[in-house]
Order: structure tokens, then sequence, then C-alpha cells
């Protein structure tokens, strides 16, 4: 898979086919989250549980995403996770805050 494709994914300008969803969700070990984000119907744009969200979407004059790590939510891994806090947050040291 390019690197291109996976940023169409990401950028939503395409949809991933199942196939690539599952490939997608055993390279990144997520446990089939990209699977079930996947609408049930090919027929309908989104999910239904974000069809709220895509009212608002087609409404807005501009979206803005803010993620307050390197990568967006829904592509973390424990293994990222991880490594995150042990690299960018100080160590706890047992005393608290």
């Amino acid at each position: 898979m390019s690197r291109s494709l996976i940023a169409h994914f990401e950028s939503g300008r395409r949809r991933p086919s199942l196939p690539d969803a599952k490939r997608l969700d055993q390279a990144l070990g997520s446990g089939g989250v990209l699977v079930r984000f996947l609408p049930v119907r090919e027929t309908r744009d989104v999910a239904e549980h974000f069809q709220a969200a895509l009212a608002f979407e087609r409404q807005a004059t501009e979206i803005r995403e803010y993620a307050g790590s390197l990568v967006p939510g829904i592509l973390q891994t424990e293994t990222y996770m991880r490594a995150l806090f042990l690299y960018a947050v100080p160590p706890c040291d047992g005393r608290g805050v």
C-alpha cells in the first residue's frame, strides 16, 4: 500500500475497500477498528454513527483538526502510546504531580 493511498484514506478523498481496511488493521494491530469504521452498506456516504458529523461538515466553510500527538487517535496503537509517554512525558517519581 503506497503512502499516497494512505494519505487519500486519511484525508477522506478515498474510502478504503474492505480488503484494504483488513490489511491496515492487521498491520497496525488495531483489532478490526478500521473495518468497523466502514459503512455497513456501500450506498451510504458514512457509517450511521457519523451522520451528524457529516451534516456539520457539509455546512462548514473550514475544517481544522487539533491532535495533541503526532498521530491522530484512530491510528494510535498501544506501542505508539507507550513510546510517547516514555519519551515525551516526564517520568513519574511516585510522588504524584
